[in-house]
């Protein structure tokens, strides 16, 4: 058996918020390739999990907010994103590595 039982519920809760809570620690410049153009950003926000409703990156240098609507849809509230194409591959990049 590769798992023990676990029979203290609390243990099992404390547990369960350990793996759907990520810390982004180390600020690393993630890159992204979009129509053979390289974009470079950063996850400012410190803890990411499912349960978080914004997320603070900042790109080529300039900082903006990604937010999560009720049907679970990110969209940066400033429009300053032009390329709605890149505002969806780093949201996919972002769900992907932080598992949100």
């Amino acid at each position: 058996m590769l798992f023990k039982p676990i029979r203290d519920f609390k243990f099992y809760t404390v547990k369960t918020l350990k793996l759907c809570t990520f810390v982004a620690q180390m600020s690393l410049p993630l890159r992204i390739t979009i129509d053979n153009r390289d974009f470079s950003y950063t996850i400012l926000s410190r803890l990411i999990s499912r349960d978080i409703n914004e997320i603070k990156i900042s790109l080529e240098g300039q900082e903006y907010i990604l937010v999560k609507d009720i049907n679970n849809e990110w969209y940066a509230p400033e429009a300053a994103i032009h390329n709605h194409k890149l505002l969806k591959a780093i949201i996919q990049a972002i769900r992907l590595r932080y598992r949100i």
